[in-house]
């Protein structure tokens, strides 16, 4: 029986010195969280290990950080090709490594984090790594009480609208220049076709005033309001 058991551990034993084997270095446990080791693969690439030998994030990542992002519960990693993605304390890789950058949570939005695409587009995703806004604009605002949850996007070809926090571009993005809301008229923002006239709209994207005025027409409110039966 004695024998049996002497066996036994003298197996578990080999299997954990080959597992530690098949790495280049082991770091030390408890740096990135309790338990854990940070391993470098023979190829250069790094992963965690538990303090079983067990794999608990593979050593696929040419780079880990340490639990910082979302309060300590996110790690950023970074792809052998160079793109950022997040895992989570439980090794998973919960924001997908696509991104040529990720943003700090809240930044722009409760719960949101601005990612830049490798074809260098911007988009906001949430804490379970869901694009809440496509990675498809030039450019993405921070959303504020003045515009009572929307965000300034622009596309692609230069033009600007604004998105809600669901996704949905509100207001589309077809204007050459949109301005903050109450600036002018109260609930509305002055909007610029791609044509150079003027017009208003309101927060749901309806042009209550058409935007088919010059600016010296705006200025001195030369101007008709739209109202809706």
């Amino acid at each position: 029986m004695k024998t049996l058991l002497n066996l036994i551990l003298l197996v578990l034993s080999s299997i954990a010195v080959y597992s530690q084997a098949d790495y280049k270095k082991t770091y030390e446990y408890g740096e990135y969280q309790e338990n854990w080791a940070k391993v470098k693969s023979i190829t250069g690439e790094y992963g965690m290990i538990d303090g079983s030998g067990k794999t608990v994030v593979p050593a696929v990542y040419k780079k880990i950080e340490k639990f910082t992002r979302d309060n300590g519960n996110l790690a950023l990693v970074k792809s052998i090709t160079g793109e950022y993605g997040m895992i989570n304390k439980s090794g998973t890789e919960i924001i997908p490594a696509k991104y040529s950058k990720i943003g700090t949570f809240n930044e722009l939005g409760e719960g949101l984090a601005l990612v830049k695409s490798i074809v260098g587009t911007y988009g906001l995703i949430d804490k379970n790594g869901d694009e809440v806004i496509p990675a498809e604009y030039s450019k993405i605002g921070k959303f504020n009480e003045i515009e009572r949850g929307l965000a300034l996007v622009k596309s692609i070809v230069g033009t600007y609208g604004y998105v809600d926090k669901s996704g949905n571009e509100v207001i589309p993005a077809n204007y050459s220049k949109i301005g903050r809301f109450n600036e002018i008229e109260e609930g509305l923002a002055l909007v610029k076709s791609i044509v150079g006239t003027y017009g208003f709209v309101d927060k749901k994207g309806n042009e209550i005033i058409e935007p088919t005025y010059t600016l010296k027409q705006i200025v001195s409110k030369q101007y008709k309001i739209i109202v809706e039966k």
